[in-house]
């Protein structure tokens, strides 16, 4: 079994009880979960890879616009699996049933974060949970 980790961004929050339970119906186990918000410093960490892109602030001022809820979960090809349920960044290039085409706007309100590689769960579960979680 592999960690991964998700996060459901301001807009898409009150639907969490919601995306627990098809998390749960999809075979994942939740391990910990956390409501927070992300502060300036945080947010750089995180998306340190989109930093210089032209959308960062749009994105910065949207994920500091509310609360967030982190998830990390556990499952067989947890990330694969994860990043397939979630969808595609844009939630019209989704298909029917994949999380962002139910919760997400559009491409800058998609409605949730899921890690993309197994490199990255360790670092952003750390960055939000904090060390050896």
């Amino acid at each position: 079994m592999e960690k991964t980790f998700m996060i459901i961004k301001p807009h898409a929050i009150k639907y969490r009880a919601e995306i627990l339970l098809r998390l749960i119906d999809d075979g994942y186990h939740i391990l910990d979960t956390k409501f927070f918000n992300f502060t300036d410093d945080l947010l750089e960490k995180f998306y340190a890879c989109h930093v210089d892109k032209s959308f960062f602030i749009s994105l910065k001022n949207y994920m500091k616009s509310g609360q967030c809820f982190a998830i990390v979960l556990k499952k067989d090809k947890a990330v694969k699996d994860l990043r397939e349920l979630v969808g595609p960044t844009n939630p019209k290039d989704c298909r029917l049933n994949q999380l962002r085409s139910i919760y997400g706007i559009n491409i800058d309100y998609n409605g949730l974060h899921a890690t993309d590689k197994k490199s990255n769960v360790r670092g952003e579960i750390d960055l939000i949970f904090g060390v050896a979680k």
